[in-house]
């Protein structure tokens, strides 16, 4: 029982309930960064 406890303690790093604004961020971030790696490459 004490295992499960420390377990439950330990808070992860990334929430299970994230906006989805933050997926938008992100592939907005993804996106301009492979604009701008092709651009680089032309």
């Amino acid at each position: 029982m004490e295992s499960k406890d420390k377990d439950n303690s330990d808070a992860p790093i990334i929430p299970n309930d994230v906006p989805e604004s933050f997926f938008e961020i992100v592939s907005g971030l993804l996106s301009a960064i492979e604009e701008a790696d092709s651009s680089e490459s032309q």
